[in-house]
């Protein structure tokens, strides 16, 4: 007997603000809890692979169909980019699942087809590496704790002149922002020095997987990855993919066992060579930003002119190529791509998918169809039936 499937996507809830006074959207999801009781599905699935504040985004849906949930003794499998929060950990209506996260889109952007030839290329944006002037480079746009912290520890290292540091402060002052080095900040040009108008999100060629007109113009990237406080809340997202792919040496500003984790879990092997990574261990994100920026020191003393980079990249370049490949591999994995959940798509007819399908797993099912995981016409028979049923 089929499976019926209802699924959900954030990209609804994303388009409105947060509740009054709560820290979660106000998007109040009533057709959906409408549609999950007239449906009665066999299983609801929130897929929020992009994102990791799940509660933040669906806490609406959740409470709303909580009751029918305990009453028809459902589970809602929620997937996302790594399983941390314990508010959804403990709550006994769902089933948290750490799954693929940003790899999927990280592999489109990473793929490029030339216009004329129409060939593919995983040579990401082309720019070889040519210029060493800088020693560091760390673009920072959205304002957090983290970030600010990486910042002023470089600042108070006078180390600004031997990089390219961006950060977008807004005004002063913001409860959640209280560290007081940020009006020493505010007043410096933290901007692109090729490019000072260059901002994410500001045009279509200055998106979060774009490359800064200044990025090749230095040795390493200092990444300030998108979280930072529990040590559960890897994610793994385009800012590491950028120094992976156009192959820079790099260390992250993240959760506690980042570099670890990059290594267990994707085969990412890390540059002792040129990094001490014993911050990586560092329960407290102050202190770890300060063991990055020991090794920015350390680094400036070693390798103090473009010729000296330059030298040492090449030295590395063997690595950086593996990491590379490691990173472009992983996607193809269908052991390490594949939710549990998603196993039911090896067969047609197994299941019929409800809701925002397209959205949340239309692109996994294209790249499970493209690699032969899954049958080749899976997309368009659901296609058929989500048109039937309508």
């Amino acid at each position: 007997m089929s499976k019926k499937i209802y699924t959900l996507h954030q990209f609804k809830a994303q388009r409105t603000p947060s509740a009054d006074g709560k820290e979660y959207l106000s998007y109040p999801y009533t057709d959906e809890i409408n549609n999950v009781i007239e449906l009665h599905p066999d299983e609801i699935w929130i897929n929020c692979f992009e994102e990791m504040e799940v509660h933040c985004i669906f806490r609406n849906f959740i409470e709303g169909i909580r009751d029918w949930c305990v009453t028809h003794n459902r589970k809602i499998i929620i997937h996302m980019p790594s399983a941390w929060d314990k508010r959804l950990l403990d709550d006994p209506i769902l089933d948290v699942r750490g799954t693929y996260g940003y790899h999927l889109i990280m592999y489109a952007h990473n793929i490029y087809q030339d216009p004329v030839t129409g060939a593919f290329t995983n040579d990401y944006k082309h720019i070889p590496q040519t210029d060493w002037t800088y020693l560091f480079t760390c673009y920072n746009r959205r304002m957090d704790n983290h970030r600010t912290e990486l910042i002023k520890e470089l600042h108070k290292a006078n180390l600004f002149d031997e990089g390219i540091v961006t950060y977008k402060i807004d005004e002063l002052p913001q409860p959640q922002f209280d560290d007081p080095y940020l009006t020493i900040l505010k007043d410096l040009p933290l901007i692109d020095p090729l490019e000072p108008d260059y901002e994410i999100y500001k045009t279509e060629a200055m998106m979060p997987c774009a490359i800064a007109p200044s990025y090749r113009s230095a040795l390493i990237d200092l990444v300030t990855e998108s979280c930072y406080i529990t040590k559960d809340e890897f994610f793994f997202t385009e800012k590491t993919n950028k120094p992976l792919m156009t192959l820079k040496p790099f260390l992250v500003m993240s959760n506690q066992g980042f570099h670890k984790q990059l290594k267990d879990v994707y085969g990412i092997e890390p540059y002792t060579e040129i990094f001490d990574y014993s911050f990586d261990d560092e329960p407290d994100y102050k202190l770890r930003a300060k063991g990055i920026v020991q090794n920015v020191i350390r680094l400036h003393d070693r390798f103090p002119t473009p010729e000296s980079r330059k030298e040492v990249w090449l030295k590395l370049q063997d690595k950086l190529l593996a990491n590379k490949e490691a990173h472009e591999t992983y996607i193809l994995s269908k052991e390490k791509m594949t939710p549990e959940a998603f196993k039911i798509f090896d067969r047609l007819g197994d299941c019929e998918l409800y809701g925002d399908w397209e959205p949340s797993i239309g692109r996994y099912l294209y790249h499970a169809q493209t690699c032969g995981w899954i049958p080749l016409d899976t997309t368009e028979y659901f296609i058929k039936a989500s048109a039937y049923c309508d």
